[in-house]
């Protein structure tokens, strides 16, 4: 029924000319019904359709919009490449909402390979408080929980400012940054970032991410 609907918006919208992919993305809300109904092929044609006239518009969230849809609906390594080329445009717009949806997606994505996953979690855990959108939030937060993994050092605990660090760090915010917002320098706070990887048992920033909530105090 559902489908149906999609089908019948699309073709008045076509009758009347409307060609802006932003106004109703009809194609792609019919290629995750198609998707549903396992229906594949029908599901990448739609969501490749709305994917063209987005190009063609050229506007960067309608095609990063169009984008995450096209990689939903595909499955294997090429779904999750779609995922990082929504991401990538949805970076040039200026709608974080869709930027939150994209690395969700691109997270959730079977074929993210796992440090990337990691990144794209902790970022959109941060888009998802400052949007408040608190559903997407709660997702995020089971994701964040399932990955976690025991610290080496169970009995070290981090810092006050290196708890800080490691929490602007997970949401993607680089050393320079970082420095800037917390007004001290970048070797300072990479010193904390190190010592923070050595407490948690972690090898790197990706997997701040997903390290235990308890040590990092990211707000969940």
């Amino acid at each position: 029924t559902a489908l149906g609907h999609y089908r019948t918006a699309g073709r008045h919208i076509e009758q009347i000319g409307w060609e802006n992919p932003a106004v109703l993305p009809w194609s792609s809300c019919a290629a995750l019904m198609h998707h549903r109904l396992g229906e594949h092929e029908e599901a990448v044609n739609a969501a490749q359709s709305e994917v063209n006239r987005a190009r063609v518009w050229g506007s960067p969230t309608p095609l990063g919009r169009s984008l995450v849809v096209l990689g939903r609906v595909t499955s294997g390594r090429r779904g999750s490449e779609l995922l990082e080329e929504a991401v990538t445009a949805l970076e040039e717009g200026n709608n974080g909402y869709e930027l939150l949806r994209g690395l969700y997606a691109l997270a959730t994505h079977p074929d993210t390979q796992r440090n990337r996953r990691s990144t794209a979690l902790g970022r959109a855990h941060g888009l998802a408080h400052e949007h408040d959108v608190p559903e997407l939030a709660k997702k995020i937060c089971t994701k964040l929980t399932e990955g976690t993994r025991k610290s080496k050092n169970p009995g070290s605990r981090l810092t006050p400012s290196e708890r800080r660090v490691a929490r602007l760090a997970s949401t993607g915010l680089s050393n320079a940054e970082i420095a800037n917002q917390l007004g001290t320098s970048s070797r300072m706070v990479e010193k904390h970032l190190t010592n923070s990887y050595r407490k948690l048992g972690i090898s790197g920033r990706p997997e701040l991410a997903i390290a235990p909530t308890s040590q990092t105090t990211i707000r969940c």
